[in-house]
């Protein structure tokens, strides 16, 4: 069926609203904006509050940056569609929302985990020993 366009200002409003969101979070903005990480790293030693490893907390940022976009393009995505599932809004993202990222987060890397033992063992991606983690997100 035929779909409402968003004017030109609604879509620039809605891309404004996004990169200001994330510039609200420093481990985002460092991302973003080459000026605000420099300032980090020239003073980091002085933040308050700080993670012991800049590059751990940078690499924790990065990895949460794209799975948050990636659940707010599909908050969008839902909303539009009306899906009869809601993972919040764009701004705030509900308790749907953050099981969904746990479960991904949880899973993204399973192929990865595998040792040598389990390969001697024959196991492969599919035999995950751990499924007690798993629960619904509904």
């Amino acid at each position: 069926g035929l779909r409402h366009v968003p004017s030109a200002k609604e879509m620039l409003k809605q891309e404004r609203d996004v990169v200001l969101h994330s510039l609200n979070n420093p481990g985002y903005r460092c991302l973003m904006d080459k000026n605000y990480i420099e300032a980090v790293e020239e003073n980091w030693a002085e933040l308050p509050g700080r993670p012991e490893s800049k590059h751990e907390w940078l690499d924790e940022a990065q990895m949460d940056y794209e799975e948050n976009m990636d659940v707010r393009m599909l908050v969008r995505y839902i909303q539009e569609a009306k899906y009869p599932v809601s993972f919040g809004s764009v701004d705030e993202l509900n308790e749907t929302a953050h099981a969904y990222m746990a479960f991904d987060r949880m899973t993204r890397d399973h192929r990865s985990q595998l040792t040598e033992d389990d390969a001697r063992n024959g196991h492969t991606y599919r035999d995950y020993s751990y499924g007690g983690d798993f629960v619904s997100m509904f």
